[in-house]
Order: C-alpha cells, then structure tokens, then sequence
C-alpha cells in the first residue's frame, strides 16, 4: 500500500476521523459516519446495546470467523460541576493529564449543539499573592483541579444552553485538522482513529478486490475502550469466533525500544496475553513482505483484544499498530508505518495467516 492512492486515502480518512467528536459513552456524532460508510463496505451491518459499530464480511465459511477490532471513542473530560462564577470544574474521561492539553479551545457537547470554551489555567503576569500559579511554575505538577473550563458565560445561562455534570468536554474541532510533518502525520485521537481508518482501508480493499476470503470477519469499530475497553468485550461476547485481532497505536517510548518509523508494531505484552504463535506468524509474514515489524513487549497498556480474552469471551488475542509518538497528546504517527500496518493486516487475511 505504499503508492500514492493508498496515501491520500488513508489521509482523507483521517481529516474525516480525526475532526469527528466521539468521548467516551458520547459517540453518535461518529457512530453516524461509521454506520454509513460499514453499510457499503458490509454485507450486514448494525450498533449493538454496548455503542459497537459491526460489519460482517462473509468468507466461504462460517466455522472460526474473525473479530477485527479498532476503538471510535477518544479521551476527553466530563464536566464535573459549575463553580457559582461560570467556572466549569472537569473530570477526566479516560486518561488525558492537563499538561498533555495545556490552555486550548474546547467544544462542551451539549444535546442542544456545542457550546465554546477555553481550558484554561490562569494569567501568568502574577506576583507572590497568587501562590496556586506560582506554585504551578517551579514547586509543583499541573493537576486537572488546578485548571478549568472558561466561557465567559454565567452559571445560569450555561444550564439553560444544556451545560451540566456528565456533559462531554472534548478538544475543540478547528484544532482537530491533521498536520503533516515530513513523514508523519500529527494530530489528536490518532489513538485509536488512524485504527479506524485502517480497518475502513481494509475493508474497503476487500470490497474493491472482490477477494473472497476464506472465513468470516466481524469488523467492529468499539465503544469506550479509554474507560476501561467496555465495548469489546460486550461484542466479543456476542459475536461467533474464538480470535480477536486488535488495530491499535503502538506508543513509541525509549522503556520499549519501538521506534517510529515504517515497521507496524506486533504486541508481546502486557502480561503476555497476546498469542506467541500466531503473533510470530504476523512476523514472519511482515518480514516477507520487505517492510518488517517490531516485536514489542508493552507494559501498562490495554487493547480491546487482550480485554476480551481476560474475561474469557476470546481465545486468542493479537495486536497489530502502527508507530505513534506522544499517545494521549498531540500524536504523531508514521504514515508508511500506517499504510504498512493497513497491508499486513490485508495479507494476513488474504494468506489465512490469523489463527
């Protein structure tokens, strides 16, 4: 997938992807795009009672299908409650520390359309009298309860426009544009919608090639994975199959020796959950493909493909990602490493490779 149309489409996914607004529990705005575009790429398609976003693609047999999984939602904040000032106090949804943010604009996600803010921390130009910011300065990290969330609106009128506690707080959507930098493409939410845009890349090359692969694939697009993968597991519940293949961000950190270049990343660990077998083969299969891969044993890290198979609802777990620098932040992802990913994955069904 290393030509030009690969490219670009894998680039007009994401600048679709990326500027959907989808928190945690919050996903219609994406689950509508989703639906859409699984409705021509599947022979069925539907959103089950957990938020997932299936389709199935029919194999020449039914007998040990395959759960392809990438997560839709992002991390975000929660508004936690209105100081008597307008001051909007947040909660994190999923893990998004403040200093990965610093002060930006955000869209509150009301039912009654979206309302303007700014995160905010507080003026610098202070003296002594203001401890809490010259604290923040030398003493002492940044905190989510040291921040809050500006509108320049009263109390009163935010409740009347739809603002309270348990509306979603996400970056605001002119700062969601992709930024290409050299080889990379940069933004917020990579992890996990350059997932998603790899399983629309590889379903979409199934229905363009007509393939007729030999088994079927369930592809599910999963809800709330940054609270604690609750949507996979759900699906991984009610859907046929005993392997549950992850697309993931593969985090590129100096602990781990992952680099961010053009090699997908197979996962080893955490706690070795992932199948030794079948991710050799994932290997092995990268390797004659003349790109490689990076076999990464990854520590403190959960996929929705390791959730299911620790509550027993999957027998084999694998892991495949793509290189990504600054995970919960403002993310850069290799885009030959992207595309690499998207091509190992295709083979990998095409070849039977998948256990």
């Amino acid at each position: 997938m290393k030509n030009k149309p690969d490219r670009q489409r894998l680039l007009t996914l994401l600048e679709i992807l990326l500027l959907t607004h989808s928190p945690p529990g919050d996903e219609a705005e994406i689950d509508r795009l989703l639906l859409e575009k699984f409705k021509s790429l599947s022979d069925k398609m539907w959103r089950d009672e957990a938020g997932n976003v299936i389709g199935l693609v029919k194999g020449k047999q039914t007998g040990n299908p395959l759960r392809l999984m990438a997560h839709k939602d992002e991390i975000a904040y929660v508004v936690k409650r209105i100081d008597a000032d307008g001051k909007i106090r947040l909660d994190e949804v999923g893990s998004l520390p403040p200093w990965k943010l610093g002060e930006t604009p955000v869209d509150i996600l009301t039912r009654n359309g979206l309302v303007k803010g700014v995160f905010s921390i507080g003026s610098l130009h202070i003296s002594e009298e203001t401890q809490r910011i010259r604290g923040l300065l030398k003493d002492k990290p940044l905190l989510l309860k040291d921040t809050w969330v500006n509108t320049g609106l009263t109390k009163e009128r935010l409740e009347k426009l739809g603002v309270y506690p348990g509306v979603r707080v996400v970056v605001a959507r002119e700062m969601k544009n992709p930024l290409i930098v050299n080889d990379c493409v940069c933004g917020y939410n990579l992890d996990d919608k350059g997932g998603v845009a790899i399983l629309l890349m590889v379903m979409e090359k199934l229905r363009q090639k007509k393939m007729q692969i030999n088994r079927d694939i369930y592809f599910v697009a999963t809800s709330m994975e940054e609270v604690g993968t609750i949507g996979a597991p759900f699906a991984a519940g009610k859907l046929p199959g005993t392997t549950t293949v992850a697309l993931e961000a593969g985090p590129v950190a100096e602990e781990y020796g992952s680099k961010l270049d053009e090699r997908p990343i197979i996962w080893y660990g955490p706690n070795a959950v992932y199948e030794k077998k079948g991710s050799d083969a994932l290997l092995d299969l990268a390797r004659k493909l003349r790109f490689g891969a990076q076999p990464i044993y990854y520590w403190g890290a959960g996929t929705d493909a390791a959730s299911s198979k620790i509550y027993g609802l999957s027998g084999r777990a694998l892991c495949l990602s793509f290189p990504c620098e600054n995970t919960h932040g403002y993310e850069m992802a290799h885009i030959e490493g992207m595309l690499n990913t998207a091509t190992l994955t295709l083979e990998a069904i095409s070849k039977d490779v998948f256990p």
